[in-house]
């Protein structure tokens, strides 16, 4: 890939959704982070976590089958849906090599301490002090998730296979501005969208 580049990607109705989810977690997360509100750092760095090992399992699929097919059951649980848990995702993204076993085991290690946190804050013997340590920590995984994102974007765009069908230059002039109205889009349609919460 090149420096400056940028990969667009194309699919069903249920991608743009997800991506608008992706947006309004992204955005909300840089609030969180302005805020300092440590949980909610927590919950939403893992939850992209989630989303980054989703999307690039599906492309990684892609790459393997030679198609533009999407596994939809990784963008979207219903209620009454078979769950794909993280803890499934995280043993998927290792088994299809889009992280390795470190990877691997630091994630496993982040989704336990965040359980901790979670549901155990009160009846475990952790402090606020350790929560805030895991922001710091899952701001690495996130950011290491999104780098291996970017490499499965360009094998597809360089192959031709899988979701990404076109790229943009981010150096040209106004990119930028574009993309922040862009993703600010994205999130407020998904702020918008009614809840369907059964």
């Amino acid at each position: 890939m090149t420096e400056g580049q940028i990969y667009y990607i194309k699919g069903p109705p249920r991608l743009q959704h997800f991506i608008e989810a992706v947006a309004a977690a992204t955005k909300h997360l840089s609030r969180a982070y302005e805020t300092r509100s440590t949980l909610e750092c927590i919950v939403l760095s893992a939850a992209l976590i989630d989303a980054g090992l989703r999307i690039g399992i599906i492309m990684k699929e892609q790459l393997a089958n030679g198609t533009d097919d999407f596994n939809e059951s990784l963008l979207h649980q219903e209620d009454g849906d078979k769950k794909l848990s993280e803890r499934k995702i995280i043993d998927m993204a290792l088994k299809c090599d889009l992280i390795n076993e470190t990877g691997y085991r630091n994630l496993s290690d982040l989704y336990d301490q965040r359980n901790k946190c979670i549901h155990r804050y009160v009846i475990s013997d952790i402090n606020y002090n350790y929560v805030t340590s895991l922001v710091f920590r899952y701001a690495e995984a996130l950011e290491k998730v999104r780098e291996a994102v970017k490499y499965v974007q360009s094998v597809q765009a360089a192959r031709g296979i899988g979701m990404v069908k076109a790229k943009g230059d981010e150096t040209e002039p106004g990119f930028n501005t574009e993309l922040d109205k862009w993703m600010d889009e994205l999130a407020e349609a998904r702020d918008k969208r009614p809840n369907h919460d059964g």
